[in-house]
């Protein structure tokens, strides 16, 4: 064993967390890349590859080590983690750094205190860099000014840890940009090589897409209602998915998540009053002939790690002041409500402090 012995989270999926050029990576126990870095390491001391008997025995007998030892379980987050009252950011990139967001501001460190594990497709962020302004964002957003309000608001919400998360619904006609905000907003926070996604074609796949990443998109949907409406429902809020396990009769496979979603679509797709509880609904306009899709994306990637800046400067702000928040009467989704009245409240939002309330209402 090298690093950190192998461990458990919560629901009982072994993990690993091991050395890698000066800095630590976390890695399901059952997974290519975990299998891959042991035969890399048994081939640079070995010099010769190892058998995939050996390679099979090493990764079960490791996974009942993690099952069956005594070292406490520990949870593994994607992208986001909470720790200490403060908020951590995986970077994604090469040395696996992480921001820590807290009320006092925020900082890039080298070593974060929580494990973050990276599933496939998870692409870096930019380094933040201080003194910008969410204002940044309204070009982005072919709405009127409500329609930057939410979008800014929902983009905040998604760096809360815990939730809830209200689903962000991109509506409009054909030539709206409705896709090209929507991988603006997730790339902003979880840059991702599946950025968007067409609908799952079951609550599982709907699950797994979700456990992917930290915000999940579905695009052009036509209608929403039964099990994904449920099971978008469910992702906002928090809670587990259960199927047998592939092949086998007996064991079950849980998956559980809770994450920010994003769904585009033209016309009110949403029809069942659950999810609608849920939703922020954002009409976009048509864009002008002079707007192409490549301009677009130029000045955002210019504007990206000052906006990103931003944003954790907001989120500090929200963990600032958020006992402070006391609102008359308490409106749906009301921790989420909260998370945005004290950034508010904090000077983190380009807009007077009440304006959100009035546009959530």
């Amino acid at each position: 064993e090298r690093g950190v012995p192998p461990f458990c989270d919560s629901a009982g999926k072994a993990w690993v967390t091991v050395p890698v050029d000066g800095h630590q990576e976390t890695y399901p126990i059952l997974s290519t890349a975990f299998s891959n870095w042991l035969a890399w390491h048994f081939y640079q001391e070995s010099g010769r590859p190892p058998g995939a008997q050996a390679v099979k025995d090493a990764l079960a007998t490791l996974e009942g080590k993690a099952q069956h030892g005594t070292h406490p379980r520990m949870e593994v987050h994607v992208r986001i983690a909470e720790h200490d009252g403060c908020i951590f950011l995986d970077l994604g990139d090469s040395t696996w750094r992480a921001v820590r967001i807290s009320p006092r501001g925020w900082e890039i460190v080298d070593t974060p205190p929580v494990r973050f594990w990276r599933p496939r497709g998870l692409l870096p962020l930019p380094p933040p860099v201080r003194g910008g302004s969410l204002e940044e964002l309204r070009p982005f957003v072919n709405g009127d000014e409500e329609a930057f309000v939410l979008s800014a608001a929902w983009l905040l919400g998604a760096l809360h840890p815990r939730g809830p998360y209200p689903v962000l619904l991109l509506t409009g006609e054909q030539g709206t940009g409705k896709s090209t905000l929507a991988r603006i907003l997730r790339t902003l926070i979880d840059s991702h090589q599946a950025a968007l996604r067409r609908p799952p074609r079951d609550e599982r796949n709907a699950f797994i897409a979700a456990s992917s990443g930290w915000v999940t998109v579905f695009e052009n949907l036509s209608d929403v209602g039964g099990w994904l409406s449920d099971a978008l429902c469910v992702l906002s809020t928090g809670g587990s998915y259960a199927s047998r396990k592939l092949y086998e009769n007996e064991e079950e496979v849980i998956l559980t998540a809770r994450r920010p979603a994003i769904l585009t679509g033209i016309g009110d797709v949403v029809r069942e009053a659950d999810l609608r509880d849920r939703l922020l609904r954002v009409e976009l306009l048509p864009l002008g002939e002079a707007c192409d899709e490549a301009t677009i994306w130029e000045a955002f990637e210019e504007a990206r790690p000052r906006l990103l800046g931003a944003l954790l400067d907001a989120a500090s702000a929200a963990l600032r002041h958020l006992g402070e928040v006391q609102p008359r009467r308490l409106p749906r989704m009301a921790d989420f409500a909260k998370w945005i009245m004290a950034a508010e409240m904090g000077g983190g939002l380009p807009w007077p402090v009440g304006r959100f309330a009035e546009v959530y209402s």
